[in-house]
């Protein structure tokens, strides 16, 4: 345990000093893209409204309001980040972003530790884990992943597998089950985190490597062949419900939320609807090219992805192929090598078939359209397979110079055409590569010298030293995730300095009176609605809402969602200019709704085109009818010659309306909110249905006089997910200690029968 102990304090120390850029220096960050930024200002919000003592369910500042659970990339639940929520705030009252740097390099210490812990499960000594935990950890898709939900989702493969594994080589069924519910919690604690990309990819772990244990040998566990496709079958099932049930309280608002939205495709493509497969030609566009494979071993060459190059490491990549060429009998290195080799053939989409087949015959994979990605299990496998180089090379087997030094010659070959093909155009005065072909060709000297070293006699301890230290050098050259501040402010890409720079024009708007939205317009609009607490029309997000998207073909979605200012970076004719800073300019917008108001005529909604059409007319008048999606349930009356409504906002929460209307007949209370399932409302304390208003908004029938209105977010969705996944976690739990009892009680009994036979009868 003490070597354990030592092994994952130094995997600690090394990813620390790695990310020292981030944790020693304040010039540096991986928030500084708008993706990044946006997620920085989610957490702002939802630490600030459980500070409230509100969950953050219902986010009012973007979008109008929205449910901040129905996207799964938030990841509001995600245990570990529950932690940070209960930091202070700084002194300009907002979440501390060093902390969530500091968060970042934590999911790398984590993902480190969790591939470790695999490797050893599988058989590797603890130096080769280790080297498997730096390859996977720094290196690849979790190495140069910046956006902290997909990286916090991708480091718990190893333990999903390493439970699996376990599951299979139990000995009793209840031991078995076990470990397949906890894979599956640590597969729902990756649904979590905020990505549906990267659970994905595990589950085709747990499924292709089940299925694949079936077929080894099972009489060795004493179970015939039909038996043990079975058991495996139940074990898959199991930690895929398991995953689905613990992760409920995600996954029901999700299913929600999905037929009521719609999914950006990218610039020049409409939105789909979010739950509707792409056409094939539209995925066909994420993915690498064949020269790909020459980025498998050169760091400078990109791979033809928009996101992630193939390469991990020049050293991992010889290490790999030792590890595939000198353990190929071992049947868990077949399993990694036809997984990486697969998931790499999924990424040249057009120029292979595999990618074409997955998509027509493996169901869901679609909600996963980013074809490159799935070179984080190609990089997984690699991880592993140079683990198991490593293990060979310092295996003090003579036979392994002798086996491995024809690679060695060819690898001396490569760096010689290598060295050549960048030596004559250098002399020649016509350089062609660039400097990062340069560092590939000095690890590849500095790999063949070191194999050389390792296949003639060597010293444990140096051999180790150099080959950790030149994995992680290799690494370190080619890691653009962190970066500089100064430098992305001087290219104009810095989006969390505009996010942060906005505090004044968000101070300005925070000091105007009443209840507004404002619609900011600019090329990368900052989320001041998060970070700043405005209410907001825009924000980025994955997928907006079918209803807010036909809304604002209509031109006067803007005024019915209570715009009363427009931010943007250039000038507005005809508008009136109320404030101006660097860059930011806030006009007024004096056609804006109020937030609620009253109105005593309605109409049948229309079909979707019309309804656009009708709203945008000069005729339609907002505050004197509106058309509904269903029929009332009561009877309106005009109001009377002269007459006036009084709408006043008694209580205004993310979660919670209070208002008192007095209304001179009965009427429609309109609230300029968007309408979504979930929300309750009461009138004079009685529940009331919430009708559907212009086909954006809500409202509920008040009569005359004076009456009390109250809206409530109260999802059923949330409740019953957090019902499933608390049973599921405390199920699991209960069914842990059950176990430890029982084998606690059955080793009594048999001590207790051994000291009965030892001892001499009368």
């Amino acid at each position: 345990m003490k070597r354990q102990v030592r092994w994952m304090a130094l995997l600690g120390v090394i990813v620390s000093l790695f990310f020292w850029k981030i944790l020693f220096t304040d010039q540096f960050s991986v928030f500084l893209t708008y993706d990044c930024a946006t997620q920085y200002a989610w957490t702002h919000f939802a630490a600030s409204s459980l500070r409230e003592g509100i969950l953050p369910l219902w986010d009012p500042y973007i979008q109008g309001g929205r449910s901040f659970i129905g996207e799964l990339q938030t990841g509001v639940f995600y245990p570990p980040k529950l932690l940070l929520y209960v930091a202070p705030l700084n002194r300009s009252g907002l979440f501390p972003l060093r902390l969530l740097e500091y968060f970042y390099v934590f999911g790398h210490i984590l993902g480190a530790f969790f591939m470790w812990l695999l490797a050893v499960e599988i058989g590797l000594n603890r130096f080769s884990a280790f080297v498997a935990a730096i390859c996977f950890s720094l290196g690849g898709f979790v190495g140069t992943m910046s956006w902290p939900n997909i990286l916090h989702s991708a480091i718990w493969l190893p333990l999903v597998l390493l439970f699996e594994i376990r599951a299979f080589r139990a000995q009793s069924p209840a031991r078995s089950v076990l470990n397949a519910v906890v894979s599956g919690l640590f597969l729902a604690i990756s649904i979590l985190a905020g990505s549906i990309h990267a659970p994905i990819m595990e589950f085709l772990v747990v499924v292709s490597a089940g299925l694949y244990f079936a077929t080894l040998r099972p009489e060795q566990q004493g179970y015939s062949r039909p038996r043990h496709a079975i058991r495996a079958i139940a074990i898959i099932a199991v930690i895929g419900l398991v995953g689905l049930a613990a992760a409920g309280i995600q996954i029901l608002p999700s299913i929600e939320y999905g037929p009521l939205a719609l999914r950006y495709r990218g610039a020049g493509l409409d939105p789909l609807p979010a739950t509707q497969r792409p056409p094939y030609a539209e995925m066909t566009r994420q993915g690498f090219f064949p020269h790909s494979l020459l980025a498998l071993a050169l760091g400078g060459i990109p791979g033809g992805g928009k996101e992630f190059s193939p390469y991990c490491g020049m050293f991992p990549l010889i290490l790999t192929i030792i590890g595939i060429w000198q353990n190929w009998r071992r049947e868990c290195v077949k399993y990694l090598t036809v997984l990486g080799a697969l998931a790499f053939l999924y990424t040249l989409v057009d120029f292979t078939p595999v990618h074409g087949l997955a998509y027509a015959l493996v169901p869901g994979l679609w909600m996963a359209p980013q074809a490159e990605r799935f070179v984080y299990l190609t990089h997984f496998a690699m991880s592993l397979l140079a683990a198991y180089g490593v293990q060979t090379l310092l295996s003090g087997d003579a036979s392994v110079s002798h086996r491995v030094a024809p690679l060695l010659r060819i690898l001396k070959w490569a760096a010689i055409a290598a060295g050549l093909s960048l030596a004559v155009p250098a002399f020649s005065g016509k350089m062609q590569a660039n400097e990062w072909m340069y560092v590939s060709f000095l690890l590849l000297l500095c790999s063949c010298g070191l194999l050389r070293y390792l296949l003639g006699p060597y010293q444990a301890a140096t051999a180790s030293f150099l080959i950790a230290a030149l994995i992680l050098c290799d690494l370190a050259a080619f890691d653009w995730t962190v970066a500089n501040k100064l430098e992305e402010s001087k290219a104009g890409t810095n989006r969390l300095e505009e996010l942060l720079g906005a505090g004044d024009v968000a101070r300005f708007l925070k000091s105007q009176p009443g209840l507004f939205r404002v619609s900011v317009a600019a090329e990368f609009p900052p989320d001041i609605g998060d970070l700043y607490g405005i209410q907001t029309t825009g924000g980025l997000t994955a997928t907006i809402l079918k209803d807010l998207e036909r809304g604002w073909r209509a031109s006067g979605t803007g005024n019915l969602l209570n715009v009363r200012y427009f931010v943007n970076k250039e000038r507005a004719e005809g508008l009136q200019l109320v404030y101006q800073d660097s860059p930011w300019k806030v006009y007024l917008n004096t056609a804006a709704m109020p937030r609620a108001w009253v109105v005593h005529h309605v109409e049948a909604e229309p079909p979707s085109p019309w309804l656009e059409r009708r709203i945008s007319a000069a005729d339609f008048d907002p505050s004197r009818m509106a058309f509904l999606a269903e029929p009332l349930p009561a009877r309106l009356l005009p109001l009377p010659e002269g007459g006036r409504d009084e709408v006043t906002i008694e209580q205004y929460r993310a979660d919670r309306l209070e208002l008192t209307v007095r209304s001179q007949a009965p009427g429609v209370l309109v609230l300029s909110e968007v309408y979504y399932p979930g929300w309750r409302a009461t009138v004079n304390g009685q529940p009331t249905s919430i009708s559907k208003v212009n086909g954006l908004l809500r409202g509920v029938v008040v009569p005359a006089g004076e009456s009390k209105v109250a809206f409530w977010y109260a999802p059923r969705s949330v409740l019953i997910g957090a019902i499933i996944s608390s049973l599921t976690f405390f199920g699991a739990l209960a069914f842990a200690v059950v176990l430890k009892v029982k084998a606690g009680s059955g080793r009594a009994r048999e001590t207790a029968l051994r000291v009965d036979q030892a001892t001499p009868g009368d």
